[in-house]
């Protein structure tokens, strides 16, 4: 079932004042005095200007709010069509579901869109629904704590990536924001390398046996020395894992034969 998605805006122009000045125009003006007329034609059209620009100021402003209004409304109609691709939501328990996602927006200044394609992100990599809208609000809360501008997909991705590659579940993802956040507060590495670094990183340090926090440790001490250079620290970390994992299960081929 189609579901239509309305703003009603309510746009109330008080034009008294501008009335007002006008009748203030006519009776000041007086015609039997021609310099004095000249004089009070100038103030009242000075006055009646202003009044104009304060009217178009306001004008202006209604038009654009309303536009802004319509533009986020396409926006979320787009983020909800996504989203109805992988979710069996439909309905009323489509419409509750959103409603519950724009209003957990508001309490981490997000828009309706933005969680609806946060959520989306996680219901793709096969989080539950409820899951999803948990996992929207805590992604929006990493995209307000982080150091550089982060779209709601990309913060998305970012915690999916640290959750799948060491097997945790959706509440591991308060964990992960936190850890960012402390180690961009305290060493010299702001959360866009941190992130990067991890996702490259993760999955090849998790399979080697390093935890969550050992990995950012590393990634940590080696993005403070080379600045800059988070991604490269973190295929290096993969490379030096993988190095030591072979030279291990060859010792312990070995060691089995003799």
């Amino acid at each position: 079932m189609a579901t239509t998605w309305k703003v009603s805006v309510g746009v109330d122009l008080d034009v008294s004042d501008i009335q007002r000045q006008l009748d203030q125009v006519h009776g000041h003006i007086d015609l039997g005095d021609s310099t004095s007329s000249v004089n009070d034609l100038t103030a009242a059209g000075e006055r009646m200007n202003l009044t104009y620009q304060a009217a178009y100021s306001i004008f202006s402003k209604s038009v654009g709010a309303i536009s802004s209004m319509v533009s986020q409304v396409k926006e979320l109609d787009s983020a909800v069509t996504e989203f109805k691709k992988v979710s069996d939501l439909s309905g009323k328990a489509l419409d509750d579901y959103i409603s519950k996602l724009a209003d957990a927006g508001s309490t981490v200044a997000r828009t309706g869109s933005e969680m609806v394609s946060a959520a989306t992100q996680f219901r793709k990599s096969g989080f539950t629904d409820q899951e999803a809208a948990q996992l929207a609000t805590i992604s929006s809360m990493y995209q307000n704590v982080a150091d550089t501008a982060l779209s709601s997909e990309e913060a998305a991705s970012s915690i999916i990536s640290q959750i799948r590659a060491y097997g945790e579940s959706a509440e591991f993802a308060t964990h992960v924001v936190d850890a960012y956040n402390q180690v961009a507060n305290n060493f010299s590495v702001g959360t866009n390398d941190l992130s990067k670094a991890m996702e490259v990183a993760s999955a090849g340090m998790a399979t080697y046996g390093n935890s969550f926090e050992q990995t950012i440790g590393l990634v940590t001490a080696g993005t403070e020395i080379m600045v800059g250079r988070s991604s490269q620290v973190a295929r290096g970390l993969n490379k030096i894992g993988l190095g030591i994992h072979i030279c291990w299960e060859t010792l312990r081929a070995i060691n089995t034969k003799v």
